[in-house]
């Protein structure tokens, strides 16, 4: 033991100056630390010349690994969308890389009850370092807003939850909203042929936090002076139905 340290020390003299602080971590914890151990990862770190700068260090992928407690996620998911495709709904997502993927349950919520139930099973490729497509075709999507997310399932039983994606069913009780960038007020109105007779509005900041909430019938002017710059959603409920709009806050 003696005689490794002794020679460690010899081979840290003998790195430049300048140099002696670029560490490198495992690529699976791509960090770039003064010294020791990443703190958040557990990788092991060592000295790397071609660590020349921090952002280099960050990107290199020649760093080898002394030992690492990394837990890198079982999917890379790369894209997730859904689009309506006559009366169905399509479903398509891609994968960068997998590790113990057994698959993907497909859930899906309405904008009414916003409660996630399985639709589906797709079965993933294990583990893999090429990228993957997947599709999924909901034959039966709900009125109004379908909300989509995909639960990753591996071998062992552990799960994790993918982004969620939204899509709208055409319906001759279409809610239009304008303008999208608004300053001050948005003018919410529906077809002249609707049937329904009552419209619950619910607006909702991007951090899911509800800030407006009202109804109507045909059509509202809904006053948005006192919202903060940024955007929103706005969830319109009617007859067991909904319908998902955005517009974005601006300065006046």
């Amino acid at each position: 033991m003696t005689l490794v340290l002794t020679s460690l020390v010899f081979l840290i003299a003998l790195i430049p100056n300048e140099a002696v602080a670029q560490f490198c971590c495992c690529p699976a914890c791509p960090d770039c630390i003064p010294q020791g151990a990443n703190a958040s990862c557990g990788a092991a770190c060592f000295f790397d010349s071609s660590c020349g700068t921090p952002d280099f260090a960050e990107s290199t992928t020649d760093a080898a690994c002394l030992g690492t407690a990394c837990n890198p996620l079982p999917v890379e998911f790369t894209s997730f969308d859904v689009r309506e495709v006559g009366k169905t709904m399509l479903l398509s997502w891609h994968t960068a890389s997998e590790i113990n993927n057994e698959g993907f349950e497909v859930l899906r919520a309405s904008g009414l009850s916003m409660e996630f139930e399985f639709v589906g099973f797709v079965g993933g490729h294990g583990t893999t370092a090429v990228p993957q497509n997947y599709t999924f075709v909901d034959y039966n999507p709900l009125p109004g807003t379908n909300y989509y997310r995909l639960q990753q399932i591996d071998f062992d039983g552990q799960s994790s939850l993918s982004p969620i994606a939204v899509a709208n069913r055409n319906s001759n009780d279409e809610i239009l909203l304008w303008p999208s960038l608004a300053k001050s007020n948005i003018l919410l109105s529906t077809q002249s042929n609707s049937n329904v007779t009552n419209y619950q509005v619910r607006v909702f900041d991007m951090m899911g936090r509800k800030v407006m909430e009202t109804e109507f019938r045909g059509s509202v002017n809904m006053d948005i002076s006192s919202l903060e710059e940024g955007n929103y959603v706005v969830n319109v409920a009617f007859n067991n139905s909904s319908q998902t709009l955005r517009f974005v806050k601006v300065a006046k």
